[in-house]
């Protein structure tokens, strides 16, 4: 999985994205370990692991929501058995999920200053409720024009995929996810897989211009390498001589992977448009209190590096 290219860059370069994928392979793990649903591994406790990662995830990018389907499906049964204890399961659960939003206390506290609010529009919290919603992105969220549209984000999301994993690796992907959802002993947790993935590709298709695509759709790589996996260990299941086989295959893909995306991860991490942005402030003249106007960017986020991060160009003014 860390060989397909947008999880590749985002191991690399951190991002909002690397946090959300690692919470999400972290929440399926808890909910389709395999280990008898008591004692330490009891529904309540994986529930209460649930919300608190979730609730985490969700505060830390709002896409984590769409896997919430795939782990509800992977706990549904062992939920509804201790369904005569919901009050004591699901109220401690409700708590644990709110934590994760605790550091937005940070911006009324930050807000109130000198016996007054001083975020957003005077007098009220506005500015505090778009920085919660991230309505700043609205105009972003919007539906395909009509069906020509609607096949013109398949086809990227299509290529996106393609371009992650390579057109054959796809293509296994797809068909081992499928074949597990439909015949290996471990369906319920390759359907649980499927069904968190679902969620981030529909999204993809219908909002493909929200975010960036290819960080949305991670989940969806991750997802069809697991499939892979599922469908491998089934085969291993059914025909044990079949291990050096399926060994060599999954390292054959490994390295066309790694042959495909090094060069372009070289390239990217050793792009010295930011180094060159942070040498040339220097140059920006001091006298008059000059502001900075740089696009949003590559350049935007170098210079506000070393005015926020380093501190040397901290007297710098920026838009």
């Amino acid at each position: 999985t860390g060989l397909a290219r947008s999880i590749w860059i985002h191991s690399v370069v951190a991002e909002v994205y690397s946090m959300s994928l690692a919470i999400t392979v972290i929440m399926l793990a808890v909910a389709l370990w395999p280990a008898p649903w008591t004692g330490a591994w009891s529904v309540r406790r994986r529930l209460w692991w649930l919300t608190l990662l979730g609730g985490i995830g969700v505060a830390h990018h709002r896409a984590v929501i769409f896997v919430a389907p795939g782990l509800l499906l992977a706990i549904w049964p062992h939920l509804w058995a201790a369904r005569d204890r919901w009050r004591s399961i699901l109220l401690p659960a409700l708590g644990l999920a709110l934590v994760g939003f605790a550091p937005y206390i940070y911006l009324p506290l930050r807000a109130w200053q000198g016996g007054a609010w001083v975020y957003g529009d005077p007098g009220n919290l506005r500015g505090l409720w778009i920085e919660f919603s991230g309505r700043e992105a609205d105009r972003l969220v919007t539906l395909p024009d009509g069906l020509a549209g609607l096949a013109a984000n398949v086809e990227s999301v299509g290529r996106i995929l393609a371009a992650e994993l390579t057109l054959p690796g796809l293509l296994i992907g797809a068909a081992g996810l499928g074949a597990a959802m439909i015949g290996a002993p471990q369906r319920r947790a390759a359907r649980a897989i499927g069904l968190s993935a679902a969620g981030p590709l529909l999204f993809a298709v219908l909002y493909h211009t929200a975010v960036l695509p290819e960080a949305i759709l991670m989940p969806v790589v991750a997802a069809l390498v697991l499939g892979v996996a599922l469908a491998a260990d089934w085969l291993l299941a059914l025909r044990p001589a079949l291990a050096p086989a399926l060994t060599a295959g999954l390292l054959a893909w490994a390295v066309a992977l790694s042959a495909t995306h090094a060069a372009y991860i070289d390239e990217l991490v050793d792009e010295p448009t930011g180094l060159h942005t942070i040498e040339r402030l220097r140059f920006v003249p001091r006298d008059g209190k000059p502001a900075l106007m740089l696009p949003w960017g590559p350049r935007y986020a170098a210079a506000s590096y070393a005015r926020l991060a380093t501190g040397e160009y901290a007297d710098i003014l920026m838009v």
